[in-house]
């Protein structure tokens, strides 16, 4: 998978909020209603009721679980509390040594 490396930036919003935002961006429409179950279902390992319920800060948010979103949105993840990334490049081998 590709990374993408447009944008640099992270949002100070909660979790759900910014998640939010990443499935109207993948989805390319700002009015876009982002359809939270059917992104869930594409997370490999978790089920959808946990991820729905750790989204809605109905349970405590996983850094395995925001890992596992990330990489189905091709993202780098944030897990330090209260941000979410909105577009962050993994780094890429040659500047981990830099």
């Amino acid at each position: 998978m590709a990374i993408t490396t447009s944008r640099d930036r992270y949002s100070t919003k909660p979790f759900a909020e910014a998640l939010s935002d990443l499935l109207r961006e993948e989805a390319r429409g700002t009015d876009t209603k982002p359809n939270l179950t059917a992104f869930l279902r594409r997370v490999p390992g978790w089920r959808v009721d946990t991820l729905r319920k750790q989204v809605l800060a109905e349970r405590t948010l996983q850094p395995a679980a925001v890992e596992a979103m990330a990489e189905v949105l091709n993202i780098a993840p944030s897990t330090s509390s209260n941000t979410a990334p909105i577009r962050s490049p993994k780094p890429s081998p040659s500047t981990q040594n830099s």
